[in-house]
């Protein structure tokens, strides 16, 4: 007869990352950075040298609180902030006054990481905490409109992020269920071009399927997917359009509900074994 501990111990084989054996921190930073290349060009591209200087700001910021993280911690030096650095500039507009990008970067890096001991250990996106932090304490900043070249930007960067195993299909798709399900049961009438707005493709690649803020477990992506999808198409109104704020908000409430979710599937499986061996 199996015991409790065995159970717990065979259910939470699911509880794995969608990160392949092999890579490090060094490596996933530098292959997400790689996937984030095109969307960075368009940004340069449209927004020009003013939002550059939002971009430098915000690497200066974050770079800043890691390494002060590190010293007191007596820990090398992380250079995964970049990355947070970029997928928070990614969405500002050029015109944001450089105090607010420097405060709500901040917030969103000590708060929505380094307080619990640094990118892995958190369960939210520090990006999205600061992006967040921003739309509700300055409620008269508005987030830059995403074009459609900037989402079909974030496309091949999704591809390798998938192929690599650092990106889950099963979010991406359950995302896609939930928002039109939830399009439909709110009586949209052309739901299907939810799914391809700039805004929550971005939001969708960018933000929600971060594999250390997203659920970890098989089932728990789905429902993790199907969560962000839904609580988008919510947050936006039931409206015919997605905004870039009802994507960050979403993909905010998903991942704190992403520790739940995970937990549920472990126990569910724990149930669903102990009953089949007693």
């Amino acid at each position: 007869m199996a015991t409790w501990d065995s159970l717990i111990r065979r259910a939470a084989v699911v509880h794995a990352p969608p990160i392949r054996a092999g890579w490090n921190k060094v490596g996933m930073t530098l292959v997400t950075f790689l996937a984030m290349l095109p969307p960075l060009a368009v940004a340069v591209v449209e927004r020009g040298a003013k939002w550059l200087l939002l971009l430098l700001v915000s690497l200066i910021v974050v770079l800043t609180w890691q390494a002060l993280f590190a010293v007191v911690r007596g820990r090398p030096w992380p250079l995964d902030g970049v990355l947070a650095a970029l997928t928070f500039a990614l969405v500002l507009p050029p015109s944001l006054a450089v105090w607010k990008v420097a405060i709500s970067l901040s917030f969103g890096i000590v708060a929505g990481q380094e307080l619990f001991g640094g990118r892995g250990h958190s369960f939210l996106n520090p990006a999205v905490v600061a992006l967040s932090f921003l739309i509700f304490s300055f409620p008269g900043v508005g987030l830059h409109s995403l074009t459609a070249v900037t989402a079909l930007s974030v496309i091949p960067g999704a591809l390798l992020l998938v192929a690599v195993g650092l990106l889950s299909w099963r979010i991406i798709a359950g995302a896609l269920a939930g928002t039109l399900v939830v399009a439909f049961a709110s009586g949209m009438s052309e739901p299907l071009h939810l799914i391809v707005v700039a805004s929550f493709v971005f939001g969708l690649v960018v933000y929600a399927a971060d594999p250390v803020a997203a659920a970890s477990t098989n089932p728990g992506r789905w429902l993790y997917g199907l969560l962000f999808g839904a609580l988008t198409v919510l947050l936006s109104g039931a409206g015919p359009h997605i905004s870039i704020e009802s994507v960050i908000l979403a993909a905010l409430l998903s991942s704190v509900f992403a520790p739940l979710i995970d937990v549920g599937t472990i126990w569910f499986n724990v149930y669903r074994r102990r009953r089949r061996y007693g």
